[in-house]
């Protein structure tokens, strides 16, 4: 059973997917002090595009990605970007977050990752 918290279950699906923080910030582009600060406190502010990114990262089956969200206290909106997302996270969960950065892109959608964030 997984913990009702976000940081519990982050560090439960990373302990469950073998990975070190170090290979998951490289699989999510997520920053390895982001990952510590997401596993050591409970986030107020985290997005749905850093769960997605987490997911991806972990290679994470939609039945943890969805146990992930939950915990997120995040849901996904009828947006075109969500509904993408929402077919990454079911059906191109194997694939590296640059190949899912390649169907956004492909779709005209923004990017996952920290180098494509709007400053």
């Amino acid at each position: 059973m997984l913990p009702v918290t976000f940081s519990g279950t982050l560090n439960a699906l990373i302990d469950w997917s073998g990975m070190t923080e170090e290979e998951l910030a490289g699989a999510s582009s997520i920053s390895e002090k982001t990952i510590q600060r997401l596993r050591n406190a409970e986030p107020d502010n985290v997005t749905i595009e850093t769960v997605v990114q987490l997911s991806i990262g972990m290679q994470l089956p939609p039945v943890l990605s969805t146990c992930l969200l939950k915990a997120s206290g995040k849901s996904f909106m009828m947006t075109e970007q969500h509904i993408m997302y929402q077919f990454l996270l079911n059906t191109c969960y194997t694939k590296s977050i640059h190949e899912c950065n390649d169907m956004l892109e492909a779709q005209n959608l923004k990017q996952l990752g920290r180098q494509n964030r709007i400053t």
